[in-house]
Order: structure tokens, then C-alpha cells, then sequence
């Protein structure tokens, strides 16, 4: 998602002389502020609840910039709450003379999520997207169509591609394709209950196959356990955080991505 498509932008901004900063949340051992690859890293405190994580960590984000008026030209922003602060902080700094442009990057995984709480934040979204945002980004038509369909208006937009440098794969394709022995299935993501993860050991546990699961997160714990309790240690293997995860999902021979949202 965002963090992809920022991770390969950032750095190249940065190395054309654009000063490029990013505000995340802070977790335990984490330097409140770091330069990494030429790019500012701002992380800040945020409640740990599944519900209140978001809007809190963008409040305190908010907050961190007015307090420390800090200007820039363009502010990028993904989730609604993010980009209703964003605006908001826009609208503060014209006060000052440096209004920034704020660029909203639709994220159609959020968008279904925030579903449920709809009738709480359309009116939010709403409001956002028409008065508070100068730009959107789309990855497809389809999602222009959704976006249109949900809020009955377009706002100037621009559509994109995912951000991902498909040159870096070449060196990971294989030439020679043949099926392994036993069959390898590759998952690469976060590692979240809603992820489907628990579904795919339990479809592959009387299979005569290997799983490899790439990627990190809250519920990797327990679904660790749940795989020892299986006494399926040994064909699923958990390969945590790989950067870039490409040389080992395309050693698979099936990719899936089971998830449940």
C-alpha cells in the first residue's frame, strides 16, 4: 500500500534535492526522530486500540506540526483521518502565507474496512474530500468508479500506478520453470488476524506441501502456536521481514494472498 509506493518515491525525491519528511507511529525501541535514506522521520505516540490507533496518531502528528510550525510545499496523505488533519493543518498554514497542496492517495483496502462506521464517517469523508483536498490519486478506473459511486462526486484526480519498480523483479525471474518437490506456497504480507492466515494452515495441514510466510505483525504469535499445536513446523516456515521479499516469492510455485477484507 502507501508504505510501499512511499518507500520507493522518498528516497528519489530526496536524492533530486527535495526535502522529504515522513510522520509515523512510534513503537517500543524506535528513535523519535531518524534520517534514513536521506528522508526526516517523525514518529509520534499513539493509543494502542484497534479503533482509536488511527485517529489518535494523526491527531498527534496534527498537532506536532502546529505546534512546531513546521511548512511544506505538499502534504501526501492516505486514510481519511490523516487526510481530514491534513487539510486542516493546510488551512492553518495559510495563515502564515504557505498554504500546502494536499494530495489525497485513495486506499480502497481502507476504504472497505471504514465501511461499518459509514454512517459515522462519510459526512467526515465528505467534508475531506471536497473542501480539504487539491488532489486525488487513483491506481485504477475502477477505483475512480467507487470513489464516484460512494460520494456522488469527482474532485481533480490523477491516476497512478502502484509505485513498485518492476526492473528490480528481473534479476529474480527464473528462466527455467519446473513445479518443486513437494510444492512451495508463498504468502507475503502483514501478519494480521483478518489476513485469512489461520484459513491457509488449516487448508494446507493434509496437503503434501511447503508454506512460506513472509512478513511480520500483531498475530504472528499466535499463529505460530496454532502451528505448533498442528506439529506443522516443518512445511510452514515464518520468514518474518524480508526487504525486498521478491527473491523468495518467486521461488514459490503459487502466490496467495487469503485474506478476509
Amino acid at each position: 500500500g502507501i508504505e510501499k509506493a512511499f518507500h520507493e518515491l522518498a528516497p528519489r525525491l530526496s536524492r533530486h534535492g527535495i526535502e522529504v519528511w515522513l510522520i509515523t507511529r512510534r513503537f517500543k525501541g524506535q528513535k523519535r526522530f531518524e534520517i534514513c535514506d536521506g528522508v526526516n522521520i517523525i514518529r509520534v505516540r499513539w493509543i494502542k486500540s484497534r479503533i482509536l490507533r488511527g485517529p489518535s496518531y494523526n491527531l498527534l502528528a496534527f498537532f506536532y506540526l502546529i505546534f512546531n510550525r513546521m511548512f511544506f510545499d505538499i502534504v501526501l496523505c492516505s486514510g481519511i483521518f490523516a487526510t481530514f488533519f491534513g487539510g486542516i493543518y493546510s488551512i492553518i498554514m495559510k495563515i502564515y502565507g504557505r498554504r500546502p497542496s494536499v494530495i489525497y492517495r485513495f486506499d480502497i483496502v481502507a476504504y472497505r474496512q471504514h465501511r461499518r462506521f459509514a454512517w459515522l464517517l462519510k459526512p467526515l469523508e465528505i467534508l475531506t474530500y471536497r473542501y480539504l483536498v487539491d488532489l486525488v490519486i487513483f491506481k485504477s478506473e475502477s477505483e475512480i468508479s467507487i470513489f464516484q459511486n460512494a460520494y456522488g462526486f469527482l474532485p481533480d484526480y490523477r491516476i497512478t500506478g502502484q509505485g513498485i519498480n518492476f526492473k528490480e523483479l528481473d534479476k529474480y525471474v527464473k528462466n527455467d520453470y519446473k513445479l518443486s518437490e513437494p510444492p512451495l506456497i508463498v504468502y507475503c504480507g502483514r501478519v494480521e488476524e483478518n489476513k485469512g492466515l489461520k484459513a491457509l494452515v488449516d487448508a494446507v495441514r493434509d496437503l503434501d506441501v511447503v508454506v512460506w510466510i513472509i512478513g511480520d505483525g500483531r498475530y504472528r504469535t499466535s499463529l505460530e502456536k496454532y502451528v505448533g499445536y498442528l506439529n506443522l513446523g516443518e512445511r510452514i516456515r515464518f520468514l518474518g521481514f524480508q526487504n525486498p521479499p521478491y527473491r523468495y516469492m518467486l521461488r514459490g510455485d503459487v502466490f496467495i494472498l487469503p485474506s478476509e477484507v
